[in-house]
């Protein structure tokens, strides 16, 4: 059966679950990366380091999408989300590294997410991207997240971060 819409948005949901239960037994969610291939069932990558910093790395990672007929891709990670408390009129022409870290901010300005980023550029209606947060808050009970993930479409993905490592991945 081909790669569908209803198929691409359940292979997210269960690595985004996967990651919770991960953070529930262990403590952390590693990140990890699924390529989904057309037909056929998906190829799991654990990434222990986060996704490769090297040129090498990353082409090691485009070889194995191309070997799996990989026509989707989606990554899961832990992730820390805060705002930073710039004005907006200041954001634009305020470098990335200028900008205040979540683990520099405040601890009750940020909040621990599990976070997967997906993206399949020839879905039957045109490209598809999907990212799926859900908020950790830790109890006394172990850890407990939001009772629906956030669901956000993603129309523009090839802008940086995760969704243009996404993008460079499926890309011939």
């Amino acid at each position: 059966m081909s790669l569908t819409v209803i198929r691409f948005n359940a292979a997210v949901q269960r690595l985004h679950s996967a990651a919770e239960d991960a953070h529930r037994t262990i403590g952390i969610a590693q990140p990890v990366l699924t390529l989904l291939p057309d037909r056929g069932e998906p190829t799991y990558v654990v990434l222990p380091t986060g996704t490769p910093k090297t040129p090498g790395g990353r082409a090691e990672l485009r070889r194995r999408a191309r070997e799996a007929g990989s026509v989707a891709a989606a990554i899961t990670a832990e992730a820390w989300l805060h705002v930073p408390s710039i004005r907006p009129e200041q954001l634009p022409n305020t470098p990335i590294a200028d900008l205040p870290r979540p683990a520099e901010a405040d601890a009750a300005q940020r909040a621990e997410a599990i976070s997967t980023s997906a993206w399949w550029p020839t879905a039957p209606d045109g490209p598809l991207g999907l990212q799926r947060t859900s908020i950790i808050t830790r109890t006394a009970f172990g850890s407990m997240f939001t009772p629906d993930p956030r669901d956000q479409l993603v129309y523009s993905p090839g802008g940086g971060g995760l969704a243009a490592f996404l993008t460079d991945l499926l890309t011939p």
